[in-house]
């Protein structure tokens, strides 16, 4: 039997930021960051380590984020409130690619990103898409989308 372990939100996002979908385990994962692999005999070994496919945070680690944030203000906010609070959640997990200034937006790369994000979850129903221009409201949908994500 393979023991269990718990990490935290930042952990994870990490995790995920460095996985290759629909390839890697969140083993695999742990080992090319840790620089281990497996000889045929099944010793550890250190490999070299291998840069995370991209070095951006994918488009879809915002969501989580984003409804957390609604959900601590109560369900709607303004969006730069939003995106304050997100950028405070990811903090470090911001990789240097993600804080890089769009030239045709004027805007943080991992903004841009976020508020793509937000018109997929509108799209997904987790957004309402009547709330007025510049605030962000979660609906039903966004809630037990939350509910059922909370160690994401």
């Amino acid at each position: 039997m393979m023991p269990v372990i718990r990490v935290d939100d930042d952990v994870f996002s990490v995790l995920q930021r460095s996985a290759e979908p629909l390839v890697d385990t969140p083993n695999t994962v742990l080992r090319r960051l840790l620089g281990l692999s497996e000889n045929k005999k099944g010793a550890l070994q250190a490999v070299p380590r291998t840069p995370p496919q991209g070095d951006r945070t994918p488009q879809r680690a915002f969501r989580v984020p984003i409804l957390r944030a609604l959900s601590e203000l109560g369900g709607q906010a303004e969006t730069r409130v939003v995106l304050r609070m997100v950028e405070e959640r990811l903090g470090q997990l911001l990789t240097p690619t993600d804080r890089q200034t769009l030239k045709d937006r004027r805007v943080a790369r991992w903004q841009n990103l976020a508020e793509w994000e937000r018109k997929k979850m509108v799209g997904d129903g987790l957004l309402a898409s009547d709330s007025p221009r510049g605030i962000w409201r979660m609906t039903e949908g966004g809630r037990q989308y939350l509910a059922r994500h909370q160690g994401d």
